[in-house]
């Protein structure tokens, strides 16, 4: 008997919220056959200055999923087959569960099919595996040999497939393959947080304190070999420089194609050192200050989003010498403030 377990996180921001969700992964369970090996949640918070500025509770679930080792059809369908998921998922235990589903008599696939289907279908709701799966889904329809039970587990696969498709259609015209080393321990891969997104969003490795006028170097643990013809730019990200004053020092920062060092982000502080002074005169009228107002530190937590990647398409520029250049047109040598402010 093979045994595959599939452990998943949910972010609820109400503990009966977090019930309700393992509640309801124990009716699945109950209703397509599968078992929950646990379930259970945890309080946490985030804390700046030591005062509580968000909580959550975190909900872990892990399913598991028994099959038959019995062999009902060739190696070469299965390694053919998991070829095609482990481009699909990059997961080796998603592999050996389709492998091993597909080993089963048909009375048992039929009982086991369905959990392994939805449990499937779920993780298309990442933004960026939904991504993957637009580009490789069609692959499915080269698989051959299967009973009609299985081929129609097969088609629903990539009925899932085609609604990302349908998803991504319009979003992306071609995807770039970047080749990507981890330089440091606890690197979390950029990710896109919605499916039509320009920027993937950066995580800070460690905790930073940001001082009024500072500016520090950020680290994100990552190197990249950018094809000739692009490049990543670094950007900030909108609601911190709205809630703070933190920016992305030479916004937008570039990655050029031929860098082959660990990317980093200029970070700085904007705010002023000193906010404010009062002061009095004393009898001989010099300045006695009184009190002054220091800018405020600011704070990046690991784990937070700090800067977004935007991919970019890079056309080189071809200058030529002209006697003159054109000045026919609606604007002319008009600039600064020109045509004004209404």
């Amino acid at each position: 008997m093979r045994t595959y377990k599939e452990t998943t996180e949910i972010i609820c921001f109400t503990e009966e919220e977090a019930k309700q969700v393992i509640e309801n992964y124990r009716k699945d369970a109950r209703e397509k056959g599968f078992t929950i090996g646990s379930a259970g949640y945890t309080y946490k918070t985030k804390k700046a200055k030591g005062e509580i500025i968000g909580e959550l509770w975190l909900v872990k679930i892990t399913e598991i999923f028994n099959f038959s080792t019995q062999e009902k059809i060739t190696k070469e369908d299965v390694h053919q087959l998991s070829s095609i998921m482990g481009e699909l998922s990059g997961k080796e235990d998603t592999l050996e569960a389709i492998g091993g589903l597909l080993n089963l008599p048909e009375d048992k696939f039929a009982l086991l099919a369905p959990g392994v289907l939805d449990s499937y279908l779920r993780s298309l709701n990442n933004a960026n595996t939904r991504l993957l799966f637009a580009q490789l889904g069609q692959k499915i329809d080269t698989l051959e040999g299967f009973s009609a039970q299985k081929k129609d587990f097969l088609k629903q696969l990539a009925n899932g497939l085609a609604n990302c498709i349908s998803e991504t259609q319009g979003i992306a015209k071609k995807y770039i393959q970047i080749p990507y080393e981890k330089c440091r321990k606890g690197v979390r891969m950029p990710e896109y947080a919605h499916i039509d997104d320009s920027g993937m969003d950066l995580y800070a490795l460690e905790d930073y304190t940001i001082h009024p006028g500072e500016t520090k170097l950020i680290p994100t643990g990552l190197k990249f070999a950018i094809p000739n013809g692009y490049e990543l730019q670094i950007r900030p990200k909108s609601g911190r420089c709205l809630k703070t004053k933190l920016r992305v020092a030479n916004t937008p920062a570039t990655i050029d194609a031929g860098f082959r060092g660990e990317v980093c982000v200029i970070i700085e502080n904007v705010e002023a050192p000193i906010q404010d002074i009062t002061y009095e005169f004393d009898d001989n009228g010099h300045p006695i200050i009184t009190s002054i107002l220091h800018g405020a530190d600011h704070y990046i937590h690991k784990g937070e989003k700090f800067a977004q990647l935007v991919l970019a398409e890079v056309p080189k520029a071809n200058f030529y010498l002209v006697n003159k250049v054109m000045e026919d047109t609606e604007r002319a040598d008009g600039g600064f403030g020109s045509t004004g402010l209404k």
